[in-house]
């Protein structure tokens, strides 16, 4: 297997990105020399420039929202007009088909240095099967499309203020599509267009289908471009090398040990609890173990240096290297967290478990009784009756004020790597929201050096 520490390496700089593009170049190109080609490519082209198609049906606000993208994502705008001005001026269009000749234009155009260093976003284009596949033949592949629609009640209102605003010549950045209907006061056309889109991009979406991202249009202009942006700021999904390594914080009583037991269930992740794993230590009676006892026996905290090298000996080993991990009980203090991240086992999901003070001790409480559901409700029998050493209340305020008091340190530790769900729900829901957070790939983020 992999050792962690080129995983951690590659992971953490994009080399299966970067050989990923390349080899994508390298086969749409064809060129006579790759390796002068590749060369080229690394030192003139940046590898996580955007590539968008931004679909819909008329009315839609493709254009509108096109233009935004573009904006917060630095590239260039190419909207369909261009593309008709090319088809208007092109001589060999009764020869031609347009769909080539889109594609032609597209492929000179993607390939002018501000397009190849910043990327693009094309909005209203392809609209058929025939030119999707002009634009495969041609060598343009997108990372993404958004695909943007709406109840029709919606597109023909919408179509109607747009001709008012012609009229009044007003026209609103989405007036192409005004354009494309001629400017009639009568919707019919429109109509028409509608349910054209619509049966075309069944067939167009079958060449597209693990590209397309689909986004409701009947919503405000704000909150189509929140949601848009939210789905662009995740990478396109490569063959990395992804190891899951979880770090789970949290008061007691927030579900911790219970998330992570799910993900050892679901997911065969390994399960890693640092008190136990002292304790398990100093109960072998290794090296490491008996200069911990010492700590142990009299309730003190063991040394950060000892529990890191702990840590790495476990995390090290094969079964964690290829299955990932999940650690609870660690970090509990900026410092300790900095140590965490100057190994190469740093965790690659750092997840709040968040819920009031109340309502862990409340959960806590509840443990003296063998289920959790039965502490309000349904008296057990005595026979039933259980209490965990750990959950009387003087110890319990111990970690609660433990963890309170170093909270917002590691909250701007970890910054924009700390991922918050709230706990305060019923089990199922906190897991998967954290299971969601956990197999969906994050935006790339700076980690420290």
């Amino acid at each position: 297997y992999f050792s962690p520490r080129f995983v951690e390496y590659a992971n953490k700089h994009s080399i299966y990105a970067i050989i990923e593009n390349l080899l994508k170049r390298l086969i749409i190109s064809k060129p006579d020399d790759p390796i002068e080609f590749l060369i080229n490519v690394l030192k003139h082209e940046s590898i996580n420039k955007p590539s968008i198609f931004i679909l819909g049906p008329p009315c839609s606000g493709k254009y509108t929202l096109g233009e935004y993208v573009a904006q917060r994502l630095n590239c260039i705008h190419i909207p369909l007009n261009l593309l008709r001005q090319a088809v208007e001026g092109n001589q060999d269009t009764e020869s031609t088909s347009k769909a080539r000749i889109y594609a032609n234009f597209l492929k000179n155009r993607l390939a002018e240095d501000d397009c190849e260093k910043n990327g693009y976003v094309l909005t209203g284009y392809p609209t058929t099967l025939e030119e999707g596949k002009a634009l495969q033949r041609s060598g343009i592949f997108p990372e993404k499309i958004i695909v943007l629609d709406a109840p029709d009640k919606i597109l023909k209102e919408r179509a109607a203020l747009k001709i008012n605003e012609s009229v009044n010549n007003e026209p609103s950045l989405d007036s192409e599509d005004i354009t494309s209907a001629g400017k009639s006061e009568d919707l019919t056309y429109l109509n028409s267009q509608v349910v054209d889109y619509r049966h075309h991009f069944t067939t167009l979406s079958r060449i597209y289908m693990d590209k397309i991202i689909p986004i409701s249009a009947d919503r405000s202009l704000n909150e189509v471009f929140h949601r848009t942006m939210c789905h662009l700021s995740r990478p396109p999904r490569n063959s990395a090398i992804w190891t899951p390594r979880v770090l789970l914080l949290g008061f007691s009583g927030s579900g911790r040990k219970t998330v992570a037991e799910k993900l050892e269930k679901k997911y065969n992740l390994i399960p890693v609890h640092c008190g136990t794993l002292i304790r398990r230590e100093v109960i072998r009676e290794t090296k490491l173990g008996m200069d911990m006892k010492p700590y142990t026996d009299s309730h003190s905290a063991v040394p950060d240096e000892m529990v890191i090298d702990l840590l790495k000996t476990f995390l090290s080993e094969a079964a964690c290297a290829l299955k990932g991990w999940v650690l609870l009980g660690y970090p509990r203090t900026k410092l300790q967290a900095q140590a965490l991240d100057e190994t190469y086992l740093s965790p690659n999901r750092v997840i709040f478990l968040d819920i009031n003070r109340a309502d862990a001790i409340t959960r806590l409480k509840s443990r003296k009784f063998g289920e959790q559901h039965e502490s309000h409700y349904n008296t057990p029998r005595r026979s039933w009756i259980w209490r965990q050493p750990y959950a009387a209340f003087e110890r319990v305020n111990f970690k609660f004020n433990r963890f309170a008091a170093r909270r917002i340190e590691l909250d701007e530790y970890y910054g924009n790597r700390a991922l918050y769900v709230d706990a305060d729900k019923d089990e199922e829901t906190v897991f998967e929201n954290v299971e969601y957070l956990i197999v969906n790939e994050l935006p790339r983020l700076t980690f420290p050096e």
